[in-house]
């Protein structure tokens, strides 16, 4: 997946490689779940295109976008995935300087029952369509740790 999000941004010709940035935060981490904030920040002088589907805008989404780890071993995601977009869905533009947040509960999509040392981050590319306007980008955010008792 992450191959043809590469040749689209590079057939799609256009330098957008630095013009969005991701991060994110924890929101909340409790015995009832671990919910995080996402930031999209377009830092580019123009306009960027965001898929409103990997930031969880339009529901379930339609690939897994959060790497969740317990040590080493991967954490299988158990949410709902969309195989196409649903009906509602809407790519976004993003304004020069403008920032985008969302609250997403990972406990819904992610088993952290078993005590651990706990690593998320956010990767996918961000493939998105607006009038005029086609956008291919990877994105990376951060990585943030939590330690969850026995």
């Amino acid at each position: 997946m992450r191959f043809i999000g590469f040749l689209i941004a590079f057939f799609l010709g256009r330098d957008v490689m630095a013009s969005l940035e991701v991060q994110i935060k924890f929101d909340k981490i409790n015995s009832i779940g671990v919910g995080v904030n996402v930031f999209l920040f377009n830092n580019s002088n123009e306009k960027v295109c965001v898929n409103s589907s990997i930031i969880g805008l339009n529901g379930p989404f339609t690939e897994i976008v959060f790497d969740v780890k317990n040590g080493i071993e991967q954490v299988k995601f158990k949410g709902i995935r969309y195989v196409r977009l649903p009906e509602e869905h809407v790519d976004l533009t993003l304004l020069p300087g403008q920032k985008l947040t969302v609250s997403l509960d990972l406990s819904t999509d992610y088993d952290f029952s078993k005590p651990g040392n706990y690593s998320i981050r956010y990767e996918t590319w961000n493939i998105a369509h607006c009038k005029g306007m086609d956008t291919g980008v990877e994105l990376k955010s951060n990585v943030i740790y939590f330690k969850k008792p026995t």
